[in-house]
């Protein structure tokens, strides 16, 4: 069977969505969003600066796109094109950007340690965890055993839990 292959796409990164159906071409502030089995654009997002990060949610419904120099991410809509939302986390800062296993809700670190921030894609809420101990990228492994879900296995010092029903941090008092 020969290979076939499409034409060049140029972009600085890319990266797949977890079922493999997509993929995003980051160039610049622009992303373009391709169906891998035929390499045709689906979507052209436009960001307010240079996207720095890109990160499918885990049902791969979802993109969220790090634009942490301005302190904002921005979160597209793979079924629905004209569906968008932004988040700007202000003087705190954002420097880091994760969606949680519902891919329904994203957590956001700000600057300096000073808070983590839920914020909840389908009614629109957010609550604010202070002072959390560690940044979720370098996180040291702790044990927690509290969780049914997640009983005698290793983790960060925040993560969710096996099952995704329990979000365990530690906080600095």
């Amino acid at each position: 069977m020969p290979c076939q292959f499409s034409e060049m796409v140029l972009g600085s990164s890319a990266i797949f969505s977890p079922d493999h159906r997509y993929i995003s071409v980051v160039s610049g502030s622009r992303l373009t969003v391709r169906e891998t089995d035929t390499v045709e654009i689906l979507h052209v997002f436009s960001c307010v600066d240079k996207i720095e990060k890109v990160v499918f949610s885990p049902d791969s419904q979802y993109i969220l796109c790090g634009m942490f120099s301005r302190n904002a991410i921005q979160i597209f809509s793979i079924a629905d094109g004209e569906w968008r939302c932004r988040i700007n986390e202000g003087v705190a800062g954002i420097i880091q950007a994760s969606w949680g296993p519902d891919s329904r809700c994203i957590i956001t670190e700000s600057d300096f340690g000073l808070q983590l921030g839920v914020w909840n894609l389908t009614d629109s809420s957010s609550l604010t965890i202070p002072s959390p101990k560690a940044n979720l990228k370098t996180s040291p492994s702790i044990l927690l055993d509290s969780s049914p879900c997640l009983a005698n296995k290793t983790s960060r010092l925040s993560g969710f839990s096996d099952c995704g029903r329990y979000f365990a941090i530690v906080q600095r008092i």
